[in-house]
């Protein structure tokens, strides 16, 4: 277990991974035997006026051994992005390769904005560079690439598509289905330190161009939530927690970072806001967007409780802020909406992303847990053999599923059912003298949820696990429908794949029962009983092999087992 629309959407792309083996500056140099050799590494300087370039098939000299032209038939730009310059073919004076180089491209229309980034066309298809800085004047976007290519376009990414954000787990990679509808690749790979500094593997590259890389910084809890207090409360590892966090971008040339801090001390919210507006400020000037996490603000009586976060500053520097899923399913419909409500009053929703979980959830007295779709199913699929050491053939057997026998206990809740009010599969079972209610999240439940982004215009999704695992749910058909047809489809599943069905030797015997009574055969032998349960999309099976003895001759009572006694 890990604990661990019609608007089409946006799809950033990732930045293209350094290669560089050596320093770089106007003037680098190698020491080689004592010998010191200038290397005048390529510096090219498009700067305006372009009235030298003429716009036409000429070439000019572009400095540094280098000469330049405009062509006038720049291929169709990537999904997500607009063409934001001339596009440059650009050709060697001599005959060797170039290395890495610092290229400054006017912008067409003479402004800059975030999401610029440099981008050739190679192979049929556009190739992203690296993340472009906008210049002092606003009016050129300058960036280092690892070669100087055969020609080069900036590309500005386009504002307002709908976002869908995968959270995976460190090391992992995102499962098929949710790879093809992904703008943005969340790897939990990071956790703040109290000094400031940022602890963590970096992700394995993307194997897509169309996909943002946007790592998350956790600190929900423990350790870390103590390391985010501690920086907060001081101004100089602040500072350095955004210096460390602006380094860790431009080292790894990420797209952004999506901070998951939702434990602070509500005092501390003042210095959190102003973390996030000089971190923003500091990626944003970089082309890099930033996401921030946050527990969805609570009614209290007649007042809300934000935890400490001021949402309406908060939007006004970050890019998107995602709203931490709520677990407890009895109450996530009127939590949400109710928090949409009252949002929707202090922030631009198209800011929000609402977050979804493939995850199952279980209620009890300790609180809230998470499992997945088939830990739950086999929590539901046990059973337990009545007189088992005892069975015999032609003899009625009693097999209990016992958590899903619960008529005594809670009325009209026995087996699996639809929990109309949680939009959600459910069970109530008993464990240690406890009831225990458990949801179990699939593609109908997650269409619900999809309802919300829906009816309050959201700017895009998350799901918090993205990764393939054994028995996770899969939502993600629920997500692709959506992304189709602008609208869920809120249908419940069909209630007969809800009711539980009991074999016998791989035999159908009864449906829809907890108790199942088994007329054993006439004959001594081996047999195998199992109960299949399900959720309407997935089911597991639970099986017992059981051996039958001779039938008693009528009128005797059962002989008890024999216990074999040591040393006899």
């Amino acid at each position: 277990m890990r604990q661990a629309p019609q608007n089409r959407f946006t799809r950033p792309v990732r930045p293209a991974r350094s290669r560089l083996g050596r320093s770089i500056s106007p003037l680098p140099y190698v020491v080689a035997g004592g010998v010191v050799l200038v290397l005048v590494l390529l510096w090219l300087l498009f700067l305006p006026p372009f009235s030298v370039l003429r716009g036409g098939g000429d070439w000019d000299d572009a400095g540094q051994n280098a000469l330049v032209r405009i062509r006038q038939d720049p291929p169709k730009a990537p999904d997500g992005f607009v063409i934001a310059s001339p596009y440059y073919e650009i050709r060697s004076k001599q005959d060797q390769g170039t290395g890495p180089a610092t290229l400054s491209v006017p912008l067409g229309d003479g402004r800059g904005g975030r999401g610029l980034a440099l981008f050739t066309y190679t192979s049929g298809q556009w190739k992203r560079l690296a993340p472009a800085e906008v210049t002092p004047d606003g009016r050129s976007a300058k960036a280092l690439v690892d070669q100087v290519p055969d020609n080069v376009a900036v590309m500005r990414r386009t504002a307002g598509g709908f976002q869908v954000q995968g959270v995976v787990p460190a090391g992992l990679s995102p499962v098929t289905d949710a790879e093809k509808l992904l703008t943005m690749r969340s790897p939990a790979q990071y956790v703040p330190q109290a000094d400031g500094s940022v602890g963590g593997d970096h992700p394995p590259p993307l194997d897509s161009d169309s996909i943002a890389l946007v790592p998350v910084v956790r600190a929900t809890g423990g350790g870390e939530a103590e390391a985010v207090n501690a920086i907060l409360a001081n101004e100089g590892a602040r500072s350095a927690h955004v210096a460390a966090l602006v380094a860790l971008v431009q080292a790894n040339k990420f797209d952004g970072l999506d901070l998951e801090y939702t434990a602070i001390q509500p005092q501390l919210g003042g210095s959190f806001t102003a973390m996030i507006q000089s971190l923003a400020e500091q990626l944003h000037r970089t082309g890099q967007s930033l996401n921030v996490t946050l527990p969805a603000p609570r009614r209290e009586g007649n007042n809300w409780n934000n935890f400490g976060y001021d949402w309406k500053a908060l939007a006004t520097s970050a890019d998107y802020l995602r709203l931490a899923p709520e677990r407890d399913q009895s109450v996530y419909r009127r939590t949400v909406r109710d928090a949409l409500n009252y949002l929707s009053g202090q922030v631009d929703s198209k800011k929000l992303i609402l977050t979804l979980s493939p995850l199952a959830a279980e209620r009890s007295e300790q609180g809230i847990r998470t499992l997945t779709a088939l830990e739950a199913l086999s929590i539901a699929a046990q059973f337990t053999i009545t007189g088992r050491e005892q069975l015999a053939a032609n003899t009625d057997v009693q097999i209990v599923a016992d958590n899903l026998n619960r008529e005594g206990a809670v009325q009209g809740q026995a087996g699996l059912i639809w929990d109309a009010n949680a939009a959600a599969v459910s069970f109530v079972y008993q464990s240690a003298g406890t009831l225990r209610t458990v949801w179990i999240e699939n593609q109908f439940s997650a269409a619900f949820k999809l309802e919300f982004v829906q009816l309050w215009g959201l700017g895009g999704i998350a799901v918090d696990d993205a990764a393939p695992g054994d028995g996770m749910a899969n939502i993600w058909p629920a997500i692709d429908q959506y992304l189709k047809a602008g609208v869920p489809a809120l249908l419940a599943p069909n209630a007969s794949l809800l009711r539980p069905q009991w074999l016998v030797d791989g035999q159908s015997r009864e449906v829809g029962k907890a108790v199942f009574t088994w007329k054993a055969p006439p004959d001594p032998g081996d047999h195998t009983i199992a109960l299949v349960v399900g959720d309407g999309v997935m089911r597991t099976i639970s099986s017992q092999r059981v051996t039958l003895r001779n039938a008693p001759p009528p009128g005797a009572s059962p002989t008890p087992a024999r216990t074999a006694t040591p040393g006899r």
